[in-house]
Order: C-alpha cells, then sequence, then structure tokens
C-alpha cells in the first residue's frame, strides 16, 4: 500500500503482516476448547445421573425407603379397602409389608389388599386413594388386626382424594 505524495506518511512502509495466528482464528479455538469442556462435563454429569438412577428404586412401585429398623416390633395384619360408585379408582397408595410406599394406577373398584406389617419396621401407615380428575366419590378404610381403624369418604367435586392413616406402634 503506498500514501498519497502530498501525505505526511507518503515514505512509511506499513509492516508486513504477522505470521501466525488471527484474532479470528483465535476466538475460534477457544471457542471450540469450551465446547469440548462443555461436553465432557456433560458426558460427566450424564453419567453420574444413569449410575445413580440404575441404583434408584422403580418410583411407579417403590417411592420410600423402609426405616432402618430390624423389625423387632409386633407384626400387625393390615387389610388397605377403596372403593367408588365408578368402576375404577385412579390411583391407590399404600405401604407394603416391607415398609415400601406401592402405587397402583387403573385399579378396579372395590379393591382390598392384606399385608403383614411389623411395627417394628412401619410404625405409621397411610392409604392414599385419588380419582385423579373423575369426579366419583371415593372411600379408604383400613383395618388393623380385625379392628377398622379408620375409614374416610368424599363425595364432591374433581380430583377426589382421601387419606386413612392408622398409628401400629
Amino acid at each position: 500500500m503506498a500514501y498519497p505524495a502530498n501525505s505526511p506518511f507518503s515514505g512509511f512502509v506499513p509492516p508486513p503482516p504477522r505470521a501466525g495466528l488471527s484474532t479470528g482464528v483465535i476466538i475460534g479455538m477457544m471457542a471450540g476448547g469450551l465446547v469440548v469442556v462443555l461436553c465432557l462435563c456433560a458426558g460427566v454429569m450424564g453419567a453420574v445421573l444413569l449410575f445413580t438412577a440404575g441404583n434408584a428404586q422403580n418410583p411407579t412401585t417403590a417411592s420410600a425407603t423402609p426405616p432402618s429398623s430390624s423389625g423387632t416390633g409386633q407384626p400387625h395384619v393390615v387389610t388397605y379397602s377403596a372403593s367408588s360408585p365408578g368402576s375404577s379408582i385412579g390411583e391407590i397408595g399404600f405401604y407394603d409389608s416391607t415398609g415400601l410406599d406401592q402405587n397402583i394406577y387403573d385399579v378396579t373398584s372395590p379393591w382390598t389388599d392384606t399385608e403383614t406389617i411389623d411395627s417394628g419396621v412401619v410404625d405409621y401407615i397411610t392409604l392414599n386413594v385419588n380419582q385423579m380428575g373423575g369426579d366419583s366419590p371415593v372411600t379408604c378404610s383400613i383395618t388393623v388386626d380385625g379392628r377398622q381403624v379408620d375409614s374416610k369418604a368424599v363425595t364432591s367435586g374433581p380430583y377426589q382424594d382421601v387419606i386413612c392413616s392408622a398409628d401400629l406402634s
């Protein structure tokens, strides 16, 4: 590049371009390095989640961890019952004999389940009956050792939900 003769820079010749990397190439390399680091982090997090999920309990069948008790309490025969005038109940949640919270869906009404539960493993139980969008009344009851200890009913409104409970201690 030459400057006009009357310019103060007329005898000046600009230096040749530097050999090496341009600013654009450097920024591109930094962006590429950032992408690689982010991908590595995402891969590590994915592996951790996959490992954790592989060791987790199935949430549709076991959503609670049983207490660490050795089961030295008294065994109780527990009968859970749920009903609705409709042909089915949306969801039922209850504690099984190991102390895990079981959830079952689209259950034919009436429904009953009997469990032998050690009060050393589980000392408080619940039965949750949910119509999940229906407007039919729902009822629940819990019988422990042949004696009904709780019974409830909900009769109006959408998304009926009723909870029965019992203390086994």
